[in-house]
């Protein structure tokens, strides 16, 4: 979305509030994962009952995470990366890094090695169960 679209779509959204064209019990977000970066929240605008939609929290992390691995993001916390992982477990893992460094060329931001970014992990897991023994025992070994 350019940001001239994104200034259409967000003008729409205030003149949909006092309409009612658009049905009550539906919603629309306007949301920004550049903005998630910065802050807990990726919520820039919203009509309806978007706000009681969030309950669904899971579905809106996968999509936030799933985003920002398509924006080439770096910077994950061992959370992200673990949803991240469940929800590209059904693609094949050596086909994962290929495409993640294509993407990455087009982008004009500097570029660290991929071995020292915590998405590191996403090219090196098939998925997020590997860990779950190393973690049960550390888990164990704490109590």
């Amino acid at each position: 979305l350019s940001l001239e679209e994104a200034e259409h779509l967000r003008g729409t959204l205030h003149l949909l509030q006092n309409s009612s064209i658009f049905p009550a019990q539906c919603g629309l977000a306007l949301r920004c994962i550049a903005c998630k970066e910065g802050s807990d929240e990726s919520l820039l605008d919203w009509h309806g009952p978007v706000l009681q939609s969030t309950e669904l929290k899971h579905q809106l992390e996968v999509a936030e995470q799933v985003f920002r691995f398509l924006n080439s993001a770096e910077d994950f916390q061992a959370r992200e990366v673990s949803v991240l992982l469940r929800s590209l477990q059904l693609t094949r893992m050596e086909n994962r890094l290929p495409w993640w460094l294509d993407v990455r060329a087009c982008r004009r931001r500097s570029h660290r090695p991929w071995q020292k970014c915590a998405v590191a992990k996403v090219f090196q897991k098939t998925d997020e169960f590997e860990d779950w023994g190393t973690k049960a025992l550390l888990l164990r070994l704490r109590w």
